[in-house]
């Protein structure tokens, strides 16, 4: 700090005092901790004056106002003093602000126990300086992959601005009607009112003003805003992928003025989210909107468009054709195997295929989605179906062939309710719709009779020992406890990897060992110059859209 003088408190007599040192021609530092001068206490002076007196010391050559700060340490010296300073933020910027009070109006946060906004004025004689008074971060928003300002839409909700809250949410994500129905919802995990009662219902609050707009605000469905258009020598991104991570990042960069393209094998958009997720969660016309406004921002949308060595570019073309960067959000699409004997078999099939063919033979004209559903289910309604696994897929499969009229169909899992990694509220639903589910039950192996189709499931009773590397107590088999299921159907859901064999099978870009794409875990890049990779490629262990969404996020913003 320069020579000059030092004041503590920026009170009436602190701040005569600044005038006078000044104007002998000392550089002076005024502090004051609070975000106004002349705050607290009381004064003879009469405000006009004060005001005034404040408006003469902001506008002073020679002094430096420093409000909202304490005087953090002092060390002194022959002839100096060296302070320390430590200044709280504003949230409000001070070259922009007029004192005209019309944020106060319509901020939608009240302190609680009081009557006052989060951002506010000092009795009406500061000189054009708002400030806000925020004490950390909600614990609600704080745990959002997202970054959704939860306390705020929920504040304009609760004022009915419903347009305003759902603005809001879009400055964070541009899915609300889908995160507001699919979102594993960590929020409300850590949500302060669960102290009091039960936690506010946030992600239902989000599908609320999401479905308003869809259904209540008076605008046809049509109605989406086109964007300013991209410029047409904007530089150029490649997205390999349409789910949650790779629109996310396709409408980042889009808002930036980059041209995206989005280059999506299957026949309808969204990836995962249209043919992973059952419409009775996640209907297709919440879908169809959401998408189109990302769209409206002149994304390009290129449907039945496999990339790779057998589709219809490869990554070396998108360079050449001019796309400075790519980014794989290719998802999780390929199944793992369970590795026990039979799974070859006729009636055997992956949980993701499965919800595959019965969401493209309810969405697309197509017979090979039909016939494949009809092979699939043998016995139409009385199939009698068995569902490997203990997560959102394993539920989402069970669920959806009880809606396909299949009478008969159990869940298989082999640790117990407790140690489930599906959603507790998708596990009650499930159980509520009259399907049993088998815990600490482990398949053996797949029983078929003389033309190989599946006629049984050999499984064995388990109990838990010592907890494995993911902290869960690992499962044991009890000797002596086999027994059959007679079944048609067998659908394996115990989790996907990303199918980057069709991307590159000469093993170019770089995998780590749970079959994810390896990157950079601060820029996304992958080891080839110009490819990123973002979403359920990357990470194992979060596996959830708003994960996704977070990413697609940080990938955006590394790649511009």
């Amino acid at each position: 700090m320069s020579k000059g003088a030092l004041i503590l408190g920026g009170r009436p007599a602190g701040l005569q005092a600044a005038l006078d040192l000044a104007d002998c021609g000392l550089n002076v530092h005024l502090i004051e901790p609070s975000p106004f001068l002349g705050n607290g206490g009381s004064t003879t002076v009469p405000g006009h004056l004060l005001s005034a007196r404040m408006l003469e010391v902001a506008k002073h050559p020679r002094i430096t106002l420093w409000t909202n700060t304490r005087l953090h340490s002092a060390k002194g010296q022959t002839d100096s003093l060296h302070v320390q300073l430590q200044q709280h933020p504003r949230y409000v910027d001070l070259a922009k602000c007029t004192g005209c009070g019309d944020c106060v109006e319509v901020c939608p946060v009240t302190i609680p126990g009081t009557e006052r906004k989060a951002i506010y004025l000092m009795n009406g004689i500061q000189p054009g300086c708002a400030a806000i008074e925020k004490m950390g971060k909600a614990p609600c928003a704080s745990v959002c992959p997202g970054g959704i300002h939860a306390q705020g839409y929920i504040a304009l909700i609760a004022q009915g601005r419903f347009q305003e809250a759902l603005d809001l949410i879009r400055e964070a994500i541009p899915f609300p009607g889908i995160i507001g129905r699919i979102c594993t919802h960590p929020c409300e995990l850590n949500c302060r009112r669960a102290e009091i009662d039960t936690p506010v219902s946030i992600r239902l609050l989000k599908r609320f003003v999401a479905d308003w707009e869809l259904s209540d605000s008076g605008k046809p469905e049509t109605s989406i805003p086109r964007e300013k258009p991209i410029a047409d020598d904007a530089r150029k991104v490649a997205v390999v992928g349409s789910g949650p991570a790779g629109m996310t990042v396709a409408d980042r960069l889009a808002r930036q003025g980059y041209h995206v393209t989005v280059f999506e094998k299957l026949p309808v958009i969204a990836g995962m989210l249209s043919v992973g997720i059952p419409a009775y969660r996640l209907p297709r016309r919440v879908i169809a909107r959401e998408y189109r406004r990302i769209q409206a921002l002149g994304v390009e949308i290129q449907l039945n468009t496999p990339i790779g060595p057998n589709g219809d570019h490869t990554l070396d073309d998108l360079i050449k054709m001019g796309y400075e960067a790519v980014c794989l959000a290719i998802g999780a699409h390929k199944s793992l195997s369970l590795r026990i004997p039979g799974e070859e078999l006729r009636g055997v099939i992956q949980g993701i295929e499965l919800l595959k063919t019965i969401n493209l033979s309810q969405r697309l004209d197509a017979a090979v989605y039909n016939a494949a559903l009809k092979r699939l289910l043998p016995l139409g309604a009385k199939t009698r179906a068995v569902v490997v696994g203990g997560g959102n897929t394993a539920m989402d499969v069970a669920r959806t062939l009880k809606r396909t009229g299949v009478q008969d169909v159990c869940v298989v899992y082999r640790r117990t309710r407790a140690e489930m990694p599906a959603q507790s509220e998708e596990v009650e639903d499930t159980e509520n719709e009259g399907i049993a589910i088998e815990f600490l039950t482990a398949p053996c192996r797949i029983i078929a009779d003389s033309e190989n189709n599946a006629t049984g499931l050999e499984c064995i009773r388990m109990k838990l020992g010592a907890p494995d590397e993911s902290g869960r107590r690992r499962p044991v088999p009890i000797s002596g406890s086999e027994f059959a299921m007679p079944l048609e159907l067998v659908v394996l859901a115990i989790g996907q990897v990303p199918d980057i064999e069709s991307l590159e099978p000469d093993d170019r870009i770089s995998m780590t060992r749970d079959q994810r794409i390896q990157v950079d875990r601060v820029t996304f890049a992958t080891n080839r110059p110009g490819v990123f990779a973002t979403g359920d490629a990357v990470t194992r262990d979060k596996m959830s859209a708003i994960e996704a969404i977070g990413m697609g996020k940080k990938a955006a913003a590394e790649i511009d």
